[in-house]
């Protein structure tokens, strides 16, 4: 289980979350909302350690993972349980070619090559991105890189993903795929 146990998040002074309180169990898809500008977002970095570790922030409470603190923890660390799928998933790709990015993560794992090819073929086949595999990441519109992004995600099998604002600037039609492709990825 996640528990966020009185986390506190100052910027400069500046309280951006106070005293948060949660417990998120395995299994179960949660959804955070809120107004932009509430933290959202800055929780989710805290979760993953992006803060402090990259953006500076003072992070007081703790984040707990099966008992185990994350605070201290580095982002390396963190990456063998956690994914994350940012709100502009392009800014997360290392790779031109799709099938590339989607291997990336596991060939910086040292996983035999069959094996990522299994991966690649069945996470894209059961989350609906098979049609973009091989294919310019940056030529693809943005509800095909977040599902890129999502398939990568699956693909790590990693036992915490966060998905932050998964569906802005998606039309219609691609957040229902997003929201399949959830459904699918929780019970892959």
């Amino acid at each position: 289980m996640l528990s966020l146990q009185n986390l506190v998040l100052k910027f400069d002074g500046e309280s951006i979350l106070e005293n948060v309180n949660l417990n998120f169990k395995p299994g179960e898809v949660t959804v955070i909302t809120g107004h932009s500008g509430t933290g959202k977002s800055s929780l989710l970095k805290v979760i993953n350690g992006i803060i402090p570790e990259y953006d500076c922030g003072d992070v007081k409470g703790d984040v707990l993972y099966k008992d185990k603190s994350l605070l201290g923890m580095s982002i390396l660390e963190r990456s063998k349980f956690i994914s994350t799928v940012f709100q502009n998933p392009k800014t997360q790709f290392y790779c031109i070619n799709s099938t590339d990015e989607l291997a990336f993560q596991l060939e910086n794992r040292c996983i035999e090559r069959n094996l990522i090819l299994d991966k690649i073929h069945y996470y894209s086949d059961v989350l609906g991105s098979k049609d973009l595999l091989d294919k310019n990441i940056f030529e693809l519109s943005g509800g095909e890189k977040q599902l890129i992004a999502i398939t990568a995600s699956g693909i790590s099998e990693n036992e915490i993903i966060l998905l932050d604002e998964p569906s802005s600037s998606l039309d219609y039609e691609s957040i229902k795929n997003l929201k399949r492709a959830i459904i699918e990825l929780k019970i892959a």
